[in-house]
């Protein structure tokens, strides 16, 4: 073989923190990021859109026990809020990120 291609990439629990992030969801990470971001950037108004990213993470865990509440009942679930919650919070967070940096 003459080279190396990388096709496509993948978040794994192994790495040079040897599985410590494997329960953080990618929410998590991104929140926990921009708190780091703000310390470093004083004034980068990032708190609203690590707080928002907290959000659409808490409601990412709700649906998961939601769903599996419902598989194991077999009753239907609505899932249109916590849905609802995720898509606002991901707009705010989005809305924060682009003021912060002017885009």
């Amino acid at each position: 073989m003459s080279g190396s291609v990388i096709v496509a990439g993948a978040r794994t629990p192994i790495g040079r923190l040897l599985g410590g992030l494997k329960d953080k969801s990618a929410a998590d990470l991104g929140a926990h990021h921009l708190r780091w971001l703000q310390a470093a950037v004083p004034g980068a108004p990032l708190e609203e859109a690590a707080a928002a990213l907290d959000q659409v993470s808490l409601s990412a865990k709700s649906l998961i026990l939601k769903g599996a509440r419902a598989v194991s009942t077999g009753k239907r679930t609505d899932f249109a809020p916590l849905l609802s919650t995720m898509v606002t919070a991901w707009g705010t967070a989005m809305a924060a990120l682009s003021s912060g940096f002017g885009v």
